[in-house]
């Protein structure tokens, strides 16, 4: 094809805080592949384990120092395009190569380890490209022209650390061309001296909006607001029992909220709750006037650990229906005093047990 004829990427964003978008989406590595939708507003990574229980991070447009996106047409039954564009482009990743190729990315920026100090290798003038394949998809490349030579991962990160001048000024790219680029999902670091970039294979979207979870709108029966190290401590104590379930009681009444496990191998266990002092629940509401119990199962809450640690502050949510939110919001650590760039979310959400059933 020529140059001429060689359509723009569908989607292209520079961001200068890759550590935190690393933060943001370790919480979501309990599984392998993730569902990537990209649309006007920013990015969604969404994961899913079971059908029962589904994790979503935000990457807003103000993480970005630039944020192209650029939807193809939308296409009818027949297959013909229609002048109106498309509200979202969706494909899956592998996670795990995401988040090891991000992983490189980051470590461009840190200091070398101290094994380093005496390593022999020299990064001077003569040109040269060194490569990396981490397999599952992606291949990442340190590239200064010239022929190529592949080293280990630990190899390249020291090779970057040497190439560049402290990581000022570095810039993490992202851009994907689209379903029928042959390209795949790109990212890369600029600096003046060093580029790095790293490859991802993308696949087929299957299905899972279709099946996504969402609380019943206007029927929200219980709200709360806290510090993420209360629900922190108080699921590690539950943990040490290994309950299979996870109970979560709201009253009007002390204690207004309970976390009991229960099904463990030794004891139930419980949490409590005693009072609603703004210190301890910051928001505490029960919406329908009434007080609820509902019952998750303890393993797939577990999964919200990871995000527990990273977070500064959860909401929690119980609809009507029993479905569970869970909304953490992660500092930017570097990006504190700057609007529309100091936080970020993920949010957590699960199906109730059926009492009326099995356990599935």
């Amino acid at each position: 094809m020529d140059l001429e004829e060689e359509q723009p990427p569908i989607f292209v964003a520079e961001t200068n805080f890759p550590r935190h978008i690393l933060a943001l989406f370790r919480p979501l590595s309990f599984v392998s592949k993730a569902h990537v939708t990209i649309l006007s507003d920013g990015v969604r990574i969404s994961v899913e384990d079971s059908r029962v229980m589904q994790a979503h991070a935000f990457l807003n447009v103000p993480l970005f120092r630039t944020y192209a996106f650029q939807p193809p047409p939308r296409e009818n039954e027949d297959g013909e395009e229609e002048e109106e564009e498309a509200d979202a482009c969706c494909f899956q990743i592998s996670l795990t190569a995401f988040l090891e190729s991000l992983q490189i990315i980051c470590s461009t920026l840190e200091p070398p380890a101290s094994k380093y100090s005496g390593s022999s290798f020299n990064s001077s003038s003569d040109n040269r490209t060194h490569g990396y394949n981490s397999g599952g998809g992606v291949t990442a490349t340190l590239d200064r022209g010239g022929p190529a030579a592949m080293f280990d991962a630990q190899t390249l990160r020291a090779a970057e650390y040497r190439g560049k001048a402290g990581g000022e000024g570095a810039i993490c790219k992202f851009m994907w061309g689209g379903p029928e680029s042959e390209g795949g999902f790109v990212m890369s670091m600029e600096d003046p001296v060093v580029t790095t970039t790293c490859t991802l294979t993308t696949y087929t979207a299957e299905g899972f909006n279709d099946t996504e979870i969402d609380l019943t709108p206007g029927n929200v029966a219980l709200k709360v607001i806290m510090k993420s190290f209360w629900l922190h401590d108080a699921l590690t104590e539950l943990e040490a029992s290994a309950p299979s379930r996870l109970i979560i009681h709201a009253s009007t009444n002390t204690p207004y909220l309970v976390l009991e496990g229960t099904g463990g191998t030794t004891s139930n266990s419980k949490v409590e709750f005693l009072t609603k002092d703004a210190n301890v629940l910051e928001t505490f509401d029960l919406p329908m006037g009434e007080g609820s119990s509902n019952v998750y199962k303890f393993d797939m809450i577990k999964n919200c650990m990871k995000a527990l640690a990273v977070a500064f502050m959860v909401s929690i949510r119980i609809d009507v229906e029993g479905v569970l939110s869970i909304q953490f919001m992660v500092k930017n650590q570097e990006g504190q005093g700057m609007e529309g760039k100091e936080s970020s979310f993920l949010d957590f959400r699960f199906l109730p047990f059926d009492l009326r059933g099995d356990d599935d």
